[in-house]
């Protein structure tokens, strides 16, 4: 179960809406605290692991959407969380300012009141309810999902380089080339290989054939 939300500017780190369990542990207010004043820093998705709780972040045109799990919930099905508050949060920004060349983040950034978004907690814990429990049906569902966007993608980016015939010409001819040097590499050893047993062998040939030659001529001279 997720025990905290919380979406914040990431410029100066000033909450927009928050979220909290029946806990409301305060080791997490310390802990965010904390992390939101180096939010520049983080990367797109990140996970910092403190007290047996993971703070998963998500941060996109200049909001950082955070979720406070234990550490044994999934790291997969909290990032799916955390993009489905995403989603839902620029949809609420779309219905208070419209969608006609609206420049949100720099709205985000002209706000001045912290909790400026509070009632979208409401939409935040029906989204937590439907990841509660990491192995309901919903969550399954949440998770094939999301691995048949990832296999869509996938097939998307293997059609666009099958569409690229003259690149892949390209490769198949250096391809060719390497194979037609690797065999005549191969040829090459070979030969080189059975000039050197002729040379080792040749030597050894060389002194049985003198040796015997001293036997003959011990023996008959």
């Amino acid at each position: 179960m997720c025990d905290v939300v919380l979406l914040c500017r990431v410029s100066d780190g000033m909450t927009l809406v928050e979220t909290n369990s029946e806990s409301k542990n305060i080791a997490h207010k310390i802990e965010l605290k904390k992390l939101c004043k180096r939010l520049q820093s983080f990367p797109s998705l990140s996970t910092v692991t403190s007290n047996q709780f993971n703070y998963h972040f998500l941060i996109e045109n200049g909001i950082a959407y955070i979720a406070v799990f234990p550490v044994t919930y999934p790291k997969k099905l909290a990032f799916l969380f955390l993009n489905d508050v995403c989603k839902q949060f620029n949809e609420e920004l779309m219905i208070q300012y419209g969608t006609h060349s609206i420049d949100y983040r720099s709205i985000i950034e002209t706000i001045e009141k912290p909790y400026s978004f509070i009632k979208f907690d409401r939409k935040i814990s029906k989204i937590k309810q439907e990841y509660k429990d990491p192995r309901s049906n919903i969550a399954i569902k949440k998770l094939n999902e999301s691995l048949n966007e990832v296999s869509s993608i996938m097939k998307k980016n293997i059609d666009d380089i099958l569409l690229r015939g003259e690149n892949l010409e390209d490769v198949g001819r250096k391809a060719f080339n390497l194979k037609y040097e690797s065999e005549k590499f191969k040829k090459v050893s070979r030969v080189l290989s059975l000039r050197y047993t002729m040379y080792q062998y040749g030597i050894l040939i060389f002194v049985i054939f003198f040796f015997f030659l001293i036997i003959i001529f011990k023996n008959y001279f």
